[in-house]
C-alpha cells in the first residue's frame, strides 16, 4: 500500500505546479489508513454472519446402513429360528424459512432372510410438517437470518460514522498543514522586509544618514524576524511528518497544499432538527437498533403461542420375495393428522420478552438524549460561525489599517518627521494582523470540518 501511495504521489507531482487537493489526501489516507481496512473486515465478517444463518435451509442428507442377525433358537413364541435384515435407509430433509415447513423425504430398502427363504421390502415416505400457530409462515425460523440483515445495515451506517470521524481528525491536520505554510509564507516576507530595511540602514548609516541607533533597531529587528522564520520552518516541518504518517508515504514526499484557507462558506443550521432527524447516521443507526429489538419481539411473542402443527404423510411401501419384485409392487397409503402441545410457564420466552421490550425504550431514550446532544452542538457551532465571520471580518480591516499605517511611519520617518521604532511596529503589526487572520481562518475551516461531519456531509 505505501508503494502504491508513492506511485500515486510521483504521478501528481509530475504534473508542472501540483500542490495536494483536500479530496487527494483523503483518497491516500482512506487507501493507507489501517482504520479503514478494519471497517471493511468488520462489514465483511457481518455478511459472513448473515450467510451462515441462511445455512438453516441447507438440506440435510442421511445414509444409514444396518446388519442385523437375529437368533430365535428356544424362543417359545418366535415365528422362526433365524433372521438376517440388511437395512438401507436414503434420507433427505429440508427446512423451508419462509414457511416454517418442514420436508423429510426417505427411502428404504430392507432384505430379510427367514429360515432360507428371502423377503425384499421397498419403501418411499414423504413427510411434511406445516406450523399453525408457533413459527407460523417461519417467523422463528427466520430470526436469526432478519437480525442478520438488520446488523448488516447498521453495521453500514457505524462504518461510515467511524470513517467519517477519523477523516475529519485527519482533515484538521490538512488544514494546520495550509495554516503553516501560511504562517511560513508571511514570516518570510516580513524576514525579506526586515533584511531590506536593515540592508537600506546599513548604507545610510555608513553615509552618516541615520544614526547608530536607528541602525541596531533594525539588526534586532531582523535577528527577531529570523528567529520567527525558523520556527515556521520547523512546525511546517513537524506537520509534514505527521501527514506522511497519515498517508503512510515519507516527508519529503509531502507536497504543499493546494487549499484556499481564506475562503468562507455558507451554512444554514436553522433547520438542523428535522434534517438531523431524517440524515443523521447516528440517529438512524439507533433506529435500526430498536429494530432489531422489534423484530425479536414479534418472535418472542409467538414462541409464547402453543404448537400447533399440520403433519402429512405420503408412503409407497411394497414387499415381495426380493427386492427388485417388491419396487414393482407398491402400494400407496397416506395420513394427516394435528400434533398440539402446550408449555406450561414458559420462564424463558417471558424474560426475553420483556428484556426486548425495555431494550426498544433503552434505544428511545438514546435516540433522545443523542438528539438534543446533537442539536446542542449544532447551535453551539452556529454561534461559532457567527462570531468567526464577525472576527474575520474585523481582522481584515485591521490588516488594511496596519498597512495603512506603515505606510504613513515610513513617509513620516523618510521626511524626518518619524522614529525608526515606529516604522519598525507599524511594520510588525501588519505581520501581526496578518497571522491573526490565518490563525481565525484555520479556526473557521476546522469549524466547518466538525459542522460537515455533524450533518454526514464529510463523506
Amino acid at each position: 500500500m505505501k508503494k502504491n501511495n508513492i506511485l500515486l504521489i510521483f504521478i501528481l507531482a509530475s504534473f508542472n505546479g501540483y500542490s495536494m487537493t483536500q479530496s487527494d489526501f483523503i483518497k491516500l489516507y482512506k487507501s493507507s489508513h489501517p482504520s479503514f481496512k478494519y471497517q471493511e473486515l468488520e462489514s465483511e465478517i457481518k455478511q459472513l454472519n448473515f450467510e451462515y444463518y441462511k445455512g438453516v435451509e441447507d438440506w440435510d442428507l442421511k445414509i444409514l446402513t444396518k446388519y442385523q442377525d437375529i437368533d430365535n433358537t428356544g424362543f417359545i413364541d418366535a415365528s422362526t429360528e433365524e433372521l438376517e435384515i440388511n437395512t438401507l435407509e436414503l434420507s433427505a430433509s429440508r427446512k423451508f424459512v419462509d414457511s416454517g415447513v418442514d420436508i423429510n423425504l426417505a427411502n428404504t430398502i430392507t432384505d430379510k432372510t427367514l429360515d432360507s427363504s428371502d423377503r425384499g421390502n421397498v419403501k418411499t415416505s414423504l413427510d411434511i410438517s406445516l406450523p399453525l400457530m408457533k413459527n407460523k409462515f417461519g417467523l422463528n425460523d427466520r430470526l436469526d437470518i432478519d437480525l442478520a440483515k438488520i446488523e448488516i445495515e447498521k453495521h453500514l451506517l457505524d462504518k461510515f460514522e467511524k470513517n467519517e470521524k477519523s477523516i475529519a481528525i485527519a482533515l484538521k491536520t490538512f488544514i494546520d498543514l495550509a495554516f503553516y505554510e501560511e504562517q511560513l509564507k508571511i514570516n518570510q516576507e516580513r524576514f525579506n522586509l526586515a533584511k531590506s530595511e536593515h540592508e537600506l540602514s546599513t548604507k545610510k548609516y555608513k553615509a552618516s544618514v541615520i544614526d547608530k541607533a536607528d541602525m541596531l533597531l533594525q539588526d534586532v529587528t531582523l535577528q527577531n524576524s529570523k528567529k520567527q522564520l525558523i520556527k515556521s520552518e520547523q512546525e511546517l516541518a513537524i506537520i509534514k511528518e505527521e501527514i506522511a504518517l497519515l498517508i503512510n508515504i515519507k516527508s519529503s514526499l509531502v507536497s504543499s497544499t493546494n487549499f484556499d484557507l481564506y475562503k468562507i462558506a455558507n451554512i444554514d443550521l436553522s433547520n438542523i432538527k428535522s434534517y438531523l432527524v431524517i440524515n443523521s447516521r447516528e440517529l438512524n443507526s439507533i433506529n435500526l437498533e430498536k429494530k432489531l429489538n422489534e423484530r425479536k419481539i414479534s418472535s418472542y411473542e409467538n414462541k409464547t403461542l402453543p404448537n400447533l402443527d399440520l403433519d402429512i404423510g405420503i408412503t409407497s411401501e411394497g414387499q415381495k420375495d426380493n427386492i427388485s419384485n417388491a419396487n414393482s409392487n407398491q402400494k400407496t397409503s397416506w395420513n394427516v393428522g394435528l400434533t398440539y402441545s402446550l408449555p406450561i410457564g414458559q420462564t424463558q420466552e417471558k424474560s426475553e420478552l420483556l428484556i426486548a421490550r425495555k431494550m426498544i425504550k433503552k434505544s428511545e431514550l438514546k435516540y433522545d438524549e443523542l438528539l438534543i446532544d446533537l442539536m446542542t452542538l449544532g447551535r453551539k457551532y452556529s454561534q461559532q460561525v457567527d462570531s468567526l465571520k464577525e472576527i474575520i471580518n474585523i481582522e481584515k480591516k485591521q490588516i488594511l489599517i496596519a498597512n495603512e499605517r506603515s505606510r504613513e511611519q515610513r513617509e513620516n520617518y523618510n521626511n524626518g518627521n518619524g522614529e525608526m521604532e515606529f516604522v519598525i511596529s507599524a511594520q510588525d503589526s501588519v505581520q501581526t494582523a496578518r497571522l491573526n487572520l490565518a490563525e481565525s481562518v484555520t479556526q473557521y475551516q476546522k469549524l466547518l470540518i466538525d459542522i460537515k461531519a455533524l450533518l454526514d456531509q464529510l463523506i
